[in-house]
């Protein structure tokens, strides 16, 4: 099962900002899809890595997406990040690409899975030569 529930913006389940309590309107949808996945099945969480124009997301979204799932499913240790890029998006998104600070806290996220630390060596990119 790929779930992709994107809980930052303006969805289906209306706007939402980071700063608003949208892990509770996730854990709802997640504990009816829970409910519904056959006993020994798991589970690859698609997460939002994208910004809504007027809907900020930092550092810590990638992970606190994260841990909304492992409330259903704690051994959770993959995941993936939805980072479109579309010619003309409705509403507006901006990349990851052009979010650095989405950007280390995929790389946290992903240390997180890979380690389980939430710690990420995060430097500076060295131009081609």
């Amino acid at each position: 099962m790929t779930p992709y529930f994107y809980p930052v913006g303006t969805t289906v389940l209306g706007q939402a900002q980071e700063t608003d309590p949208w892990e509770d309107h996730l854990a709802g949808l997640l504990s009816e899809l829970a409910r519904r996945i056959p006993e020994g099945k798991g589970i690859l969480p698609v997460l939002e890595g994208f910004q809504q124009d007027g809907y900020i997301v930092g550092e810590e979204f990638p992970l606190r997406q994260l841990s909304v799932y492992r409330r259903f499913w704690p051994g959770l240790s993959s995941a993936a990040i939805d980072a479109w890029k579309f010619a003309q998006p409705q509403p507006p998104l901006v990349e990851l690409a052009d979010l650095p600070t989405l950007q280390r806290g995929v790389c946290v996220l992903f240390a997180d899975l890979l380690t389980g630390y939430a710690r990420c060596h995060w430097g500076r990119e060295i131009p081609w030569r």
